[in-house]
């Protein structure tokens, strides 16, 4: 038990956010009791800000200026011109205090009620300050906007002959140009970071030092894309070709205290005289750092919000004990078995599990480690799996993962995510873990503050040992938020990917996300929408899209978790060594996939990360899952964004896996779309033509991402679709309802894998639709494709030349078109192929072979 560690109180939206909503609860309460005075004096101030730009904004001539101008006169500007009236509201009220005070009698002085009073009405109208200045601060910005337009639209330097064009929306300035800004490894929002991907000749992957200081004070850039809170006590520190020798003495010498080392040269430091939540950084310590020649660069660390995706306690169903066929040749002990329904129900309801553990294969050898709230070792159906050396406190940085108690349990989520995965079986207690031989560690990382380098930390813990890290959390799923990993977390999955377990690649398998009530999109998570990551949904004992789940085009595959009231939920070790039977949301659906993942590993040891993801897409069921937005790719594969390519099937991965060839070297290509600078009036949309054909590295496609910036004065009336060259319509982005951010998307990279195996070679297509009362405009569009050059697997058919052609993936197509109806039987789409190519000889004379499989393809969809 750790009672010494400060608790974090998790808060469902970022600081930022909460700030926000906290004025406006002000606002509501205090509407009422503004004085007049108080009124007007804001609004002269308000006025007089909004003149001055006004004027500032109507002689300019050019287009920089115009934008300067907006800079200039942002919202940041107004709200401290209201700090400056705030502050003088309290020095006046202070005054007019004093001078009562001196008047006042001893008997007056001593009222309680009257001071209450009087506090209480200072209060109320210190709150009408804040509310007013709010007010004043949207007006402001409202004007500044539509001034700014105006200016831009009847500017002088624009030449006579030129058509008229429509009005366009305020703008940040540009981007610098490529060659002076780098994008994260990760593909997220332009940053500074430490190394860059770099792609060698043939396309392997390396990270390239960036030259010069990154991290000192004001260098690092802004990012409208990540959501970051406090100062913390914390830095990340740079030391090239030291040792952690050399990181002691560094931290010794200027006060700091060595936390441990990140990754390579990168260590966590902490200074115990710097305060723990600062709105400022502390400069002076970071200056010293930064003077020392022993230090590449430093950065002082800001909390992020993160949260983990489980819920609330629900009342679970009653469940039968009754067991399946199936399960009565696979006999376990564990009391909580028979209710284990998603891993025990036979008649192709469940994962397909049972089969794997009877081919021998429970997870031997390997290692997985939840990244969470803490782990109790101790458990009695985890401690003959736990593995200490998977295992790590990063909040209070020792090695023992042992959660925080308190009275309402909060820190239960990763013991319930550890015992899905490795629960030991035949225990006669609690569950049966999906890898019940893997070992099992976690690792502490949510139960403080939560920073990049935190995260950092956490993905990066010993990867020659872990196989596979298992994380529940995200950003908050509040249908507004668009954050992802940081320079340091990006920088932990590429070093986990290129050079984890022996270079073959560490697996990260990530919950979607829970934001589906709040109309969420999980292209917005930048940690589900990364190709480092397995993207992992949920679906219900029915087999239907949960009220939580989030829709998006980056989720890869589906396990079972919780539905609604009522329906079964998922069985697993709870804190003070007890069970429970209600563990829920995707929170539980990733470390079901982590355990079979653990199994399709010790199968196969050799298989990458890449490999996994491969063997996921082509072993995935459809069958039983029901979602209208189900549709078939370029290559006939099923696909939806809500369940990806369907249900995880352990027993056929672990098949495919024993045979699978280690697919081809990872490829990238990337095409910049030219002339992208449009404005997208309201309520219209608006179509961007790329073509393709310059991408010969890259013939079958894993990985797409469309990289946009875009800006609008509301973020979430916006939708975005992508449309492949063999017709494939992918949503990138659907509208959020309670986003009402002015950042828009700086460089964020929506994420597909819906065309997994197409060619990119052809006509893309980017649909923008503007839902909103604002104008909207697309400054910068460029489309990345990841993928290979050669088939991959040896038997995989050769893609068409006409990438508008459906083709077929050997054997593995049939089990993506597999279908049970409604009495159970198979349905095989596979078989009506066969038939239909044995008897087209006439067509086959007409049509090369890959047109005539698409033809037959196409004809069976309409029989299934």
């Amino acid at each position: 038990m750790k009672n010494d560690v400060v608790r974090w109180s998790r808060q469902p939206t970022s600081n930022t956010t909460n700030s926000s909503s906290s004025s406006r609860s002000d606002s509501n309460s205090t509407h009422k009791h503004r004085s007049k005075s108080n009124k007007l004096n804001a609004r002269q101030l308000g006025s007089n800000a909004a003149r001055s730009c006004q004027q500032r904004s109507s002689v300019a001539t050019t287009l920089e200026d115009e934008q300067q101008t907006i800079i200039e006169c942002d919202i940041g500007n107004f709200n401290f011109d209201c700090n400056l009236f705030k502050t003088s509201f309290l020095t006046q009220h202070k005054q007019k205090r004093s001078g009562k005070s001196s008047s006042k009698s001893k008997s007056n002085r001593s009222r309680p009620l009257a001071k209450t009073k009087a506090v209480f009405l200072l209060a109320l109208q210190f709150s009408a300050v804040v509310f007013l200045c709010n007010i004043n601060v949207g007006f402001v910005a409202g004007s500044v906007a539509t001034a700014a337009s105006s200016a831009g639209g009847s500017s002088p330097a624009a030449p006579s002959s030129a058509p008229s064009s429509p009005p366009t929306v305020a703008v940040p300035p540009p981007p610098p140009p490529s060659s002076a800004l780098k994008v994260d490894p990760n593909g997220q929002s332009p940053v500074l970071p430490p190394y860059v991907l770099d792609y060698e000749t043939g396309g392997k992957a390396k990270l390239t030092p960036n030259n010069g200081k990154f991290g000192q004070s004001g260098s690092s850039g802004s990012n409208n894309n990540h959501i970051v809170g406090h100062y913390t006590h914390t830095w990340a520190v740079h030391i090239p070709n030291g040792d952690n020798g050399m990181a002691d003495a560094v931290a010794k010498d200027h006060g700091f205290v060595n936390l441990g080392k990140i990754f390579d040269d990168h260590y966590h430091f902490a200074h115990h005289k710097v305060s723990k939540r600062s709105l400022s950084p502390a400069t002076h310590h970071q200056t010293r750092l930064d003077d020392d020649d022993r230090v590449h660069w430093a950065k002082q660390q800001r909390a992020k919000s993160r949260s983990k995706r489980d819920f609330i306690r629900m009342r679970p169903s009653r469940t039968s004990s009754r067991a399946m066929s199936m399960v009565d040749a696979m006999s376990f002990n564990d009391s909580k078995w028979p209710q284990m329904w998603y891993l025990n129900r036979g008649g192709g309801l469940d994962m397909n599990v049972i089969p794997a553990w009877k081919m021998g294969i429970t997870g031997k050898g390997v290692v997985v480690t939840i990244l969470d709230d803490g782990l109790e070792s101790d458990h009695p159906d985890i401690q003959d799996n736990y593995d200490p050396k998977a295992s790590y406190d990063v909040n209070s940085h020792d090695d023992d993962p042992m959660p925080h108690y308190d009275m309402t349990d909060s820190n239960r989520h990763g013991t319930r995510c550890a015992g899905e995965v490795a629960a030991t079986a035949n225990n006669s207690f609690c569950a049966v873990g999906i890898a019940y031989g893997a070992s099992v560690g976690g690792v502490r990382m949510l139960d403080g503050d939560v920073t990049d380098a935190v995260e950092a930390r956490s993905l990066s813990l010993n990867p020659q040992h872990i196989d596979i890290y298992s994380a529940s959390w995200g950003p908050d799923d509040d249908g507004k938020t668009v954050d992802g990993p940081g320079e340091l977390a990006s920088r932990a999955f590429i070093e986990g990917t290129t050079k984890g377990r022996g270079g073959k690649g560490s697996i990260f398998i990530w919950a979607s996300g829970n934001g589906g009530r709040e109309q969420d999109n999980c292209n917005c998570d930048g940690y589900t929408n990364s190709i480092w990551t397995l993207s992992i949904s949920s679906a219900t004992e029915e087999g239907h899209v949960p009220w939580y789940s989030e829709k998006c085009s980056s989720t890869l595959a589906t396990t079972y978790s919780s539905g609604g009231q009522g329906e079964k939920q998922v069985v697993t070790t709870d804190l003070h060594h007890s069970c429970t039977v209600s563990h829920t949301g995707t929170s539980a659906s990733a470390p079901l996939a982590a355990g079979i993942a653990a199994l399709v590993l010790q199968s196969n040891q050799n298989l990458t990360w890449r490999d996994l993801q491969h063997i996921v897409v082509r072993t995935a069921k459809p069958a039983n899952l029901k979602d209208p937005s189900w549709s078939r790719n370029g290559v006939g594969r099923r696909v939806s964004h809500s369940f990806g390519y369907g249900l995880m099937d352990a027993a056929e991965m672990v098949r495919v896996a024993r045979n699978w060839k280690a697919v081809p070297e990872q490829q990238r290509c990337e095409i910049n779309a030219p002339h992208v600078d449009k404005v997208i009036p309201p309520r219209t949309h608006i179509t961007l033509q790329l073509t393709v054909n310059h991408c010969r590295s890259v013939n079958y496609l894993e990985h797409v991402q469309a990289k946009i910036t875009l800006t609008s004065q509301r973020r979430g009336d916006i939708q975005l679709f992508l449309r492949s060259p063999a017709n494939t319509s992918v949503t990138l982005l659907t509208p959020r309802i309670h986003d009402n951010s002015r950042s828009g998307f700086n460089q964020w990279p929506f994420m597909s894998v819906h065309t997994w195996g197409e060619s990119p070679q052809g006509n893309w297509q980017l649909e923008i639709h503007n839902e909103g009362r604002y104008m909207a405009q697309i400054t910068q569009w460029d489309m990345i494709f990841y993928g290979t050059e050669t088939p991959a697997q040896p038997d995989d058919v050769a893609n068409p030349s006409q990438s508008n052609q459906f083709n077929l993936y050997g054997n593995d197509m049939a089990h993506n078109d597999v279908e049970y109806d409604s009495t159970g039987q198979w349905r095989n789409m596979q078989q009506c192929l066969v038939d239909a190519l044995s008897g087209s000889e006439e067509i086959g004379s007409e049509h090369n072979p890959y047109q005539n499989r698409g033809i037959m393809l196409r004809a069976c969809m309409w029989l299934a």
